[in-house]
């Protein structure tokens, strides 16, 4: 039961975080770069912070799965 409930929030936060801005503290957040064989791949980023330009570090990690 409490897997069940792990991979419904891991599959409402896929929905979730590509669509999630940095607020104005300018702090990253994950994003997701791919899922492959049940695993979902992410990355840090930075978008839309003011007078920094747009970007990711590191390149995707396994962060959960699909």
């Amino acid at each position: 039961m409490i897997s069940a409930i792990g991979r419904l929030a891991d599959r409402m936060l896929v929905r979730i975080a590509p669509r999630a801005e940095a607020s104005a503290g300018c702090s990253y957040a994950w994003y997701i770069c791919y899922c492959s064989g049940g695993l979902r791949y992410s990355q840090q980023c930075m978008y839309g912070c003011p007078q920094v330009p747009n970007h990711c570090i590191n390149g995707c990690q396994v962060v959960g799965t699909c």
